[in-house]
């Protein structure tokens, strides 16, 4: 960026900012499409697609000029495809990737995140004074489960927050039973659980 686009930049107001490099990240854009219980996909949503559509389409949407702003869709489309929305909304997002499921690498490096889900449960049962105990091996047992239901229905890493969740419901519906020897969730002592 010159200098000359970054005094513009900085010396703009908030909508002409909005309007002119604003983002809008439209998270779980798959939802606005309905299955019904035979398994057929309908758009039943219309009204909320329709109301969408006015304001990725560009111009002036409450006020706002839109025409320069991106918009990023995102959504796993588990249920039904994307063609199923309104050919308008689609047209709207000309531009599709598609992410490649996470490897179970991928999985034990996000279990290893200090801010995981793992890192957070170890965190509350500090709370109730219970040590945890893990190892690397922990983390590879994770994301081998994780791996293994993806296969079915891929959620990505969510599906690993619910995994974490089933491994601790124990210690965290009966703390005081760990208090004294710990939770102890060694890979080894995981497997042989299992």
């Amino acid at each position: 960026m010159s200098r000359k686009d970054l005094d513009k930049v900085t010396n703009c107001n908030g909508r002409d900012f909005v309007e002119n490099f604003g983002v809008v990240f439209l998270d779980e854009i798959d939802k606005l499409i309905e299955t019904d219980s035979t398994g057929r996909t309908h758009v039943s949503r219309s009204g909320v697609q329709r109301s969408l559509l006015k304001m990725v389409e560009g111009g002036l949407y409450a006020g706002i000029d839109t025409t320069n702003i991106l918009f990023v869709g995102a959504g796993s489309f588990a249920e039904a495809p994307v063609t199923k929305l309104m050919p308008e909304l689609q047209g709207r997002f000309t531009l599709r990737a598609e992410l490649e499921p996470l490897t179970k690498e991928a999985l034990v490096e996000i279990c290893r995140m200090s801010s995981s889900e793992f890192h957070a449960m170890v965190k509350l049962m500090r709370i109730e004074n219970i040590e945890v105990k893990y190892d690397l091996d922990t983390f590879e047992y994770i994301a081998e489960k994780t791996v293994e239901a993806n296969s079915v229905d891929n959620l990505g890493a969510r599906r690993l927050a619910a995994i974490v969740e089933r491994l601790f419901q124990d210690g965290l519906y009966d703390p005081t039973q760990y208090v004294e020897r710990g939770y102890d969730l060694c890979g080894a002592t995981l497997r042989k659980m299992k």
